[in-house]
This record gives C-alpha cells, structure tokens and sequence, in this order.
C-alpha cells in the first residue's frame, strides 16, 4: 500500500446493505435537486443565448453546414469562442439537430445520469466507511449552493458528461491496467489538455506503458478528428484558442492566472492594484512554484491521493481553471483522508475555508468595485478556495508521509 492509501470494501457483498440504501437516497435526492436547479437556473441563460452549450453547438451545426466551425458566437455586449477541439464535437452532433432547449435538457440530462452512476461506483463504499454520519447530509447540502454546481447548470459544460472518462482511468490506474489507463487518459487530455500534466507523473512512478498509450490515445481522437473535420477546423480551434488566451479575468476563473489578471491588468469589473507588474510574468512563477511544491510530494503518494492532488494543481496553473472542473475532484476526495473527515484537524479546517469561498454566489465576487482591497478578496475567492483544497491535499500527504517514515 502506497503513501495515502485508503483501505475501503471492493465488493458488492462487502458493502452493508444499509450503506447501499442510505448511498441510493442520497442520489436520487441528488438528481432530483439537480434538475429542478438546472430549470431553474438555466433558462435565462438559454434564452439569452450565452450558455456553453451554445458555443458547441453552435460549431456543429456550423460544420454541417459547411461554414467554419470556429467563427466568434456572440453573447450579450461581447463575442466568445468556442475553445472544444473538432472531435469533441462528435458528441454533440446528435443534439444539434433537436430544438435548443429540448438539446439543452436532454445533454443536461445525460450528464446528470453520468454523474449518478460514477458516484453510484463510490458512495455506497464511502457510506460504509464514514465515521461520521453527518459528512453527507453537509456534502449534499453544500451541492446545492456552490457555484460549482450552478454553472454546470447555467452553462452546460460537458465536465458531468465526460466524468466517466475520468472515472474509468482512474479505477484503471487503481487496478494496475496501465495501458487502459493511459488510454482513457489521452482521449479525455486530447480535449482539456491540462489533463497531460498527469503524465510525468506517470513516468515518475516508471509507468511506461500508460504513457505511450495516452499519447496513442491524443493521437488517435485527433486523428479521427481530423478525419472527420478536416485540418481546417484544427487550424480554426487553433485561433480560437490564442483569441481566448486573455480569459484568465473571467468570473469563474479559479486559476492562479485569474489572480494575476484581475490584480495586475485592466479588466472589465475589476480594479487592479497596479498595471505596471507584468501579469503574465507573475502568472508563470506562481504556477512553476506550484507545479514544483507538488512534485516534491507526488513520487511516494498512492493513486488515490496523487490524483487529487494533481487535478488540485492542474486547475490551478491552468490558465483556463474554471470552477465547474472541481466536480472532476470530487470522486477522488471521496476515497482520500478527505472522504475520512478531512483527517489531520489542519487539513479540516483549510479544507472548510476552502469550502466557504467556493460558497460565495458568482454576483457577489463584483461586490464592492472599484476597490483593490475586494479585488484580492471577493473578487478572487475562487482562487483562494481552490488554493486551500491544494493546501488541504498537501496536509494530507504530509501525514501520511509522516506515517509512512516512522
């Protein structure tokens, strides 16, 4: 057993039959708050024509109408960009052909069912092994107020749709399947690219194989992207992306570059504190330290506890880290010392700092402009409450490093 590991039942039979239950009710309670949510929440969204799912959509039926696929869609007073590659698209071409809020509910819909079966793979273990009965009446009632449920709902992204990918890597990499692992990865990093940051991860722990088959798996989505697509879609998300690249201000930015953005250049809501400090600059230091200060604990870390710390830095560093990509953490906190009761008190308490800011509803993060004080403050609370849930997981590691040493 690795650093950090979490010894938890394996099996059906090993799980009681009252955990099973109690894990059931906790989804169906799940699902049927996040559809009244998601009702509710999105159709301003949809009728204004600024949700995610416009952008996608927008793109395929671009494509088969023979126009090109990464052309600005407009949303309110601006333009955005659809940043998806051309073979993500192949998901949402049977949508594109329903009327849009029909289009709407039924993606949400599917990715509300991903979401109930990948933690359906998990909660009746975790019920089991709790030791404190009230951690998921609180989780599930933290769910419903946290942005990070409200813009998947509001916005559409595809981050419920695609967590089964994730799941299936990881539970690959628990199982020691290396290649099937590598695979799973590199079709979903093939899309969010910040996923490849797993990599010299991967060739740290000397697993060769899960390597060379997630960029087989890059390869091959792109290859069959540009099969279907053509290299000008290719070149088309190219630009996209390069014209999106000063997004890290965007409200639901919880990265490092969000910081640095909002406090050092001239954004739209927020006032900086100076103009002279190059942004950019800083933004590359503060992700280096943290991508250097995870390395150092990375290499003796079970598979459990350096997923999550690893996605924790990804988001982090990525330029493009918004708040939506925490559900990706989500199943991996609930096997770590986090799915314990935030074991060390330490780790508890970040971790519930971390929780508040992550509580704050999306209008308030304005609140108070022009000020430099609100700017760092409520104007970033994303960023702090993703700094903490990093803190947390290096607290974690540290004793169970301890443990491991003595």
């Amino acid at each position: 057993m690795r650093v950090g590991e979490i010894s938890m039942p394996t099996t059906a039979a090993a799980v009681p039959a009252r955990a099973r239950v109690w894990a059931a009710v906790w989804l169906v309670v799940l699902a049927a708050g996040l559809v009244a949510d998601g009702v509710y929440l999105a159709r301003a969204p949809l009728a204004e024509g600024v949700t995610d799912f416009h952008q996608f959509r927008h793109s395929s039926r671009a494509w088969l109408e023979d126009a090109p696929m990464y052309e600005p869609v407009p949303q309110g007073d601006r333009v955005v960009f659809n940043l998806n590659p051309p073979h993500f698209h192949l998901v949402v071409l049977p949508f594109v052909g329903l009327p849009l809020y029909l289009g709407f509910a039924v993606w949400m819909a599917a990715g509300i069912a991903a979401l109930v079966w990948v933690l359906w793979q998990l909660l009746p273990q975790w019920f089991a092994t709790l030791r404190e009965p009230l951690w998921p009446l609180a989780l599930l009632a933290w769910l419903f107020v946290t942005p990070i449920t409200g813009s998947v709902l509001v916005t559409g992204a595809p981050v419920w749709v695609m967590l089964p990918i994730l799941y299936a890597a990881w539970q690959a990499h628990r199982q020691g399947r290396l290649a099937r692992a590598g695979a799973f990865i590199g079709v979903l990093a093939s899309m969010k690219l910040f996923l490849l940051l797993l990599l010299p991860w991967f060739l740290l722990r000397g697993e060769w194989r899960a390597v060379r088959a997630a960029l087989l798996g890059v390869a091959i989505s792109s290859g069959i992207g540009v099969a279907v697509f053509g290299v000008e879609a290719y070149a088309g998300w190219i630009e996209a992306m390069r014209a999106s690249e000063g997004w890290a201000w965007g409200q639901l930015n919880a990265s490092v570059a969000a910081l640095t953005t909002r406090a050092f250049t001239e954004t739209p809501y927020w006032l900086p504190l100076s103009t002279d400090v190059p942004a950019r600059a800083l933004w590359v230091i503060l992700a280096v330290s943290l991508l250097f200060l995870t390395g150092e604990r990375i290499g003796a870390l079970s598979v459990d506890s350096g997923w999550a710390l690893l996605l924790t830095t990804a988001l982090l560093v990525n330029p493009l880290g918004w708040i939506y990509y925490l559900w990706w953490l989500l199943p991996l906190l609930l096997v770590t010392g986090m799915g314990q009761g935030f074991s060390p008190a330490s780790a508890r308490r970040v971790a519930m700092c971390g929780a508040a800011f992550l509580t704050i509803p999306p209008w308030a993060v304005f609140a108070a402009q022009p000020s430099r004080v609100a700017t760092l403050t409520l104007g970033t609370a994303y960023v702090w409450g993703l700094v903490c849930l990093w803190i947390s997981c290096l607290l974690l590691t540290t004793r169970s490093s301890a443990q491991a040493s003595s």
